[in-house]
């Protein structure tokens, strides 16, 4: 009863944050009704930032860097986003000038060593070419200036002079000093022009009113530690606050952590006018998979260390059956460090595991699919599993294309402006508005009409769109009900006429009206996290996994942040710390795929087929082999009709009510005007 009795609330960290925001939001010149969309116009981004350059004088600044490092402003705007998520961990960073390097004094150190190298008679013309450099971008390319000493160069051997040593232990300072100095420049004109950044960010903030998540992360940070008594504020919400728990925990990023440390502070200090608070938070390392965003698994132990926390483990699954919780201790026992075995809370040895093995993954989805199906399970209990959105779409072609009247479910086609009846409507305003027959052929096939259906114009599009929208949705009666026409209808309000709509509706990112899960569900595995599905199917990547790798190097020493890096091709050959680095972030993203592929896995409750190609397979590390184990079931799935109670319905007046406690003779008095008086002035002084 006390639990039911308190008052409870359940958001993410992201929707607390913004609550704090909201109460305090002028401080940071900020109206408390903003709204929060990730999809912000980037648009207005880059015109009010180039305002800020040109006002500031640095427009020339941005040109020169431009060029200088070929970057386009898009990849700019990216690094910038890329620091903003971590805007104030880079505050503690000394970042110092150096002196630029000249090309011509590495140049030279080379020469010296080709000159000794060339008075050998015996030299090859292979190690000649090797040693024909006169530029630092070709000396980049030589694969011996990786080598501890030269004569470890097979073409060297023969010629090898230990002076040559000495050139070469200067040519590999000379290039760290080269490397050192370029990275002080390049960091130091994007942290100037990020500054303008964050100015011009702000600006649109506040002009649009719409935030991002980083946007109000960074503003109740700014709030706290620059413009308001962090105890007064943390007081406030240690008033209302007895208990926290924190959920998903290895998640969280360094910068919420610092936001909520002084809070966790107050309440684990149990001093206050109710002595027993609590702390309590859940995670599991083993599926951190978003450090990419900001999440940091080493907040969990530096958490349980700050504050002397108990650590206890949950070691039993109850999600999965036997079999596929015996297959996960097996494989990740030995590839994942400090790994605990979990417990299976099936009662019997239930469930299914296979792993398929062929260079064709689609071929092995196809075969998945149809053993699930020729064992009775239905479209809608099979879901599969992808490493990126563009394999997704492939293996959904291919089972469209393979099974007959087949429903796919994906990220894509969950969108709002994906559903056939949306995207008639859609159809038809382009057609109405550019003239273009396709569009009206699209808008036919996607109503069922035939092609040489004659459609009416008689539409006036000077109207708002809800307005225009609805008399489409009418005319050709449409509606039969759908949930997702009414939230097109609903969204349209946000747009103030139909050029606006129709140049910018790709942008749309809201979700069906519909929550029925129709058909064979396919998604990444980044997207699988938190859920759960009946029979699952794991796809190895159809194609080799890119290289990509982010252009900065963020080294951490546990919860801090201690060096920024500047990616460069071969400096891990002459520095050190730099090379310790990037080994620590290899490894890093090693475990970072180890982890999704435990989360993959993991989301498995009867059954679970992994398909992996026989070479260069994302799962190489588990030396799995072909094997079956098990036998797919199918649960009976029960629709037993809810009994209806009748239940005896009283009328309330709220207004009375509270009359009647403050005094009954006042009764007449009291009115629902005073009571929405009451509430706009408690609202007006809290904010």
């Amino acid at each position: 009863k006390a639990f039911l009795d308190s008052d409870i609330k359940i958001s993410t960290i992201d929707k607390f944050l913004s609550q704090i925001l909201r109460k305090f939001s002028f401080y940071v010149d900020l109206m408390p009704d903003f709204q929060i969309d990730e999809e912000t116009n980037e648009t207005l981004k880059v015109e009010y930032f180039l305002k800020e350059v040109i006002k500031r004088g640095k427009y020339n600044r941005l040109i020169d860097f431009s060029v200088i490092e070929k970057r386009r402003l898009k990849d700019i705007f990216e690094l910038f986003e890329r620091f903003y998520e971590k805007e104030h961990e880079l505050e503690n960073l000394d970042i110092q000038k150096k002196d630029y390097i000249k090309d011509e004094d590495i140049i030279t150190l080379v020469k010296e060593i080709r000159e000794i190298f060339l008075s050998c008679k015996a030299l090859s013309q292979s190690a000649a070419k090797a040693l024909k450099i006169d530029s630092i971008e070709v000396l980049l390319n030589a694969t011996w200036l990786c080598k501890e000493c030269l004569d470890e160069y097979r073409y060297f051997k023969k010629c090898y002079n230990p002076k040559t040593d000495h050139y070469f232990a200067a040519l590999k300072e000379k290039l760290k000093d080269y490397f050192d100095a370029k990275e002080s420049f390049i960091l130091n004109e994007l942290l100037e022009l990020f500054r303008l950044y964050k100015n011009s960010n702000k600006e649109v903030a506040k002009e649009s009113k719409i935030l991002t998540f980083n946007d109000v992360t960074n503003f109740v940070y700014e709030l706290l530690y620059r413009h308001i008594e962090r105890d007064f504020l943390y007081f406030m919400l240690d008033a209302k606050i007895d208990h926290i728990l924190l959920d998903e925990f290895q998640d969280t990023s360094v910068i919420q952590y610092k936001i909520l440390e002084p809070l966790i502070e107050e309440i684990r200090s149990g001093v206050g006018i109710k002595e027993f608070k609590s702390f309590f938070y859940v995670g599991d390392t083993k599926q951190s998979i978003y450090r990419f965003r900001g999440g940091a698994k080493e907040l969990f132990y530096h958490l349980q260390k700050r504050f002397f926390i108990q650590n206890r483990q949950l070691n039993t699954n109850y999600r999965s059956r036997f079999k596929i919780v015996d297959f996960v201790n097996k494989i990740f026992e030995n590839s994942m460090p400090n790994y605990h075995l979990q417990h299976s809370c099936d009662k019997e040895e239930g469930g299914f595991v296979e792993v398929l093995e062929n260079d064709d993954v689609i071929e092995s989805i196809i075969i998945s699919v149809e053993k699930f199906k020729n064992a009775g399970v239905e479209d809608e209990d099979i879901a599969i599993l992808t490493y990126t959105n563009k394999d997704a779409f492939v293996i959904e072609n291919e089972l469209k294309e393979y099974f007959e009247n087949i429903k796919v479910s994906t990220e894509t086609t969950s969108l709002l402006i994906n559903q056939p009846k949306v995207a008639a409507v859609i159809e038809f305003l382009i057609y109405l508005y550019f003239d273009k027959e396709y569009n009206k052929a699209n808008f036919l096939a996607l109503n069922g009409y035939d092609m040489d259906e004659k459609l009416t114009e008689e539409f006036d599009l000077s109207k708002p769109l809800p307005v225009l929208i609805k008399e489409i949705i009418d005319f050709y009666k449409m509606y039969e009900k759908d949930g997702d026409l009414l939230k097109l209808i609903e969204i349209s309000y946000d747009f103030p006429d139909i050029e606006s709509f129709l140049f910018n509706y790709s942008s749309i990112t809201a979700k069906s009206a519909s929550k029925d899960t129709k058909g064979i569900t396919i998604l990444t595995i980044h997207k699988s996290k938190g859920l759960e599905f009946e029979h699952l199917i794991v796809a190895d990547r159809l194609s080799q996994k890119r290289s990509f790798s982010d252009p900065f190097i963020f080294s951490y020493e546990g919860i801090e942040l201690k060096d920024l890096f500047v990616r460069m091709k071969k400096r891990e050959c002459v520095d050190e710390v730099y090379k310790r680095a990037i080994d620590k972030e290899k490894s890093l993203s090693l475990e970072d795929e180890l982890n999704a592929q435990y989360v993959a896995f993991t989301r498995a409750k009867e059954s679970l087929l992994i398909c992996k190609k026989e070479k260069n397979s994302s799962f190489e590390r588990f030396h799995l082999e072909p094997f079956c184990d098990g036998e797919i079931k199918v649960k009976e799935k029960v629709n037993s009709p809810k009994k209806k109670e009748c239940i005896e319905y009283q009328s309330l007046s709220f207004a009375e009510s509270i009359a009647e406690k403050v005094n009954k003779d006042e009764k007449e008095r009291e009115s629902i005007n005073s009571i929405n008086f009451g509430i706009a002035l408690h609202y007006m002084l809290e904010m």
